[in-house]
Formats: structure tokens, sequence, C-alpha cells
């Protein structure tokens, strides 16, 4: 007769059986998203030919927020010909990104669902030449900081250890940034990362309208500061912007954009602080009854 204790452990068994076993059953799509790839079915190609390209580097964040990007700079070098494709997946889901490269480094830029509740997740990359050659498998894991995605999120990514700063003007000038983390309408700038260097490596940040906030109607402008160079290099970086959940057309740049600032180009802060990523508009609000203060202390200038 079995014991309690062993019957116990089979039974761990088999539900953790069954959850991965459903986990590989979801697709990727369901997870994360990219443009300018092409989604493939199957199991990520690996490890194909006898000179095969190598993955020197990959530099990436440790961790990743639900409905913002998860920046990827992939450093290879091809041993013969020329290298042609990035394969991207994740470990446990089914089936891949295929995204056309032209050199090396590449940057990829797969944006996270808002949906996403899973504490840890596992890229898988490869790169391929144009002989048909694939590398072996490059893996990380990223951990989930949890942040508000609300009616209306807006979310900057960067990829170094640095002080980059988020900053939203509401339709009635109010501007959301670290000295006023708290709209009179309930936008709240949720996640500051890195403030003036004091460097805890999330390098994300959040601005969250939750369903009490008070969402105007009119035309919001996004923009990005480089507040303090902490690394000495460039820092590629993304933006994106979700409305009910669904990506939002903009003015002055695509939604989501990538963009960088050079080593050395730091400038400090201030309200009216960084470049103008986009724009976009809102024909209707949304009447929320959330009352918050207006201002939060902050040690930058």
């Amino acid at each position: 007769m079995k014991t309690s204790r062993t019957l116990l452990l089979l039974a761990v068994v088999a539900i953790s059986s069954f959850w991965m076993s459903c986990k590989k059953d979801t697709p990727i799509e369901e997870i994360i998203t990219m443009s300018n790839a092409v989604l493939r079915q199957g199991n990520l190609p690996s490890n194909q030919g006898s000179n095969a390209p190598v993955i020197n580097t990959v530099n990436h964040n440790s961790s990743f927020i639900a409905g913002g990007g998860s920046p990827i700079q992939v450093l290879a070098v091809a041993q013969t010909g020329s290298l042609s494709k990035i394969y991207l997946g994740l470990d446990g889901f089914a089936g891949y990104y295929e995204v056309s490269i032209t050199q090396s480094p590449a940057f990829l830029n797969p944006l996270i669902a808002q949906s996403v509740t899973d504490d840890e997740l596992t890229f898988l990359i490869s790169v391929g030449d144009d002989q048909g050659n694939i590398s072996e498998t490059y893996t990380f894991t990223v951990t989930r900081i949890n942040v508000g995605t609300g009616k209306l999120q807006v979310s900057l990514t960067f990829d170094q250890n640095t002080d980059l700063d988020l900053y939203l003007v509401e339709p009635d000038g109010e501007t959301i940034y670290y000295g006023n983390s708290s709209s009179s309408s309930g936008g709240m700038l949720d996640l500051d990362s890195n403030p003036a260097c004091w460097i805890d490596g999330v390098n994300n940040e959040n601005i969250t309208y939750d369903d009490q906030a008070e969402i105007e109607a009119g035309t919001y402008t996004v923009r990005v500061n480089n507040y303090a160079d902490c690394v000495g290099t460039t820092v590629n970086y993304s933006v994106v912007v979700r409305y009910n959940g669904q990506i939002v057309p903009t003015s002055g740049n695509t939604n989501p954009y990538n963009g960088s600032f050079a080593g050395g180009t730091a400038v400090g802060g201030g309200q009216d602080a960084g470049q103008v990523i986009f724009t976009f508009s809102l024909s209707s609000g949304q009447v929320g009854t959330r009352t918050v203060p207006t201002s939060k202390a902050s040690f930058k200038n």
C-alpha cells in the first residue's frame, strides 16, 4: 500500500505535468508579439550545419513589465556566408518568430502582453546564415515586475542601467513624470527606475490609469528624457501606449517606437525636459472616482 507521502508526491508530479502540457499548448503570440517578424509554427530552429553562426553576446534586461517592451541586442558572427535570420521563442510556449537581419548587432523588441501573469519568461534565441546554418540556442530568463496596466498604459523600456525618464502630458496640460507622479485625473507613474543613477536594474518606467481614473478626451504627448548617463554608452529604448488593451494610433512616430540615446548626451531633468516621441488623441474620456495628490516628493532636480 502506498503511503500518504507517496500519494502526495504522485499528485504533485501529475499536476506539474498537466500544467506544463497546458502551457506548451499556449501560442507564443498570446505572450509576446513582434512587428516586422514572421510567426512560425513548431520548434525553434537550432544547431544546424557544420559552419553554424556563433552568438557571442546577448544584451537584455533582467526584468519585464506586462504591457511593455523587452529590448534585446544580439551580437553574432557567421562562420560562412552572411547572417540572415534571428529566431526568437519562449520556453514552454508554442511557435516562434523569425526576423530578417543584415548585420550584427541586431536589435529586437518583443512586446509583452498586458495579460501576462507568469513570474518569469525564458527567451530562446538562435541565428541563421544565408547558407542554411543555424547557431546553437541561447537562453535567458527575465522576471516580472508588477505594475498597473489599466485602461490607459504608457510604458518605457530600456536596455542599460541608466536613468531615462518617461513623461506624459495630459490634454489639460498637466504633466506626469518623476516630479509629479500622480495627476489630478488619476494617472500614476507607478514605476520609476534608476533615479539619479541609484541603480535598481529594472530599466522600465510605467504610467497607468485604472478604472477609477478620469481619463480625459483630447491630445496626449509622450516624451522621453535622458536624465543621467549612468553607463557612458548608447542606450536603446522602446515606448508603447495601449488604450483598452489596444495599441493606439499616434502622430509623429509609430507606436511602439524604438529609439536610442548616445553615451554622453544626458541633459538633466525638469517638467519640460525630454524629446517628444509622439502624440495620441482619445475622442472620448472615461469618468472615474479617484482623488489623488497632484505631486510627489523626488530627490531629482
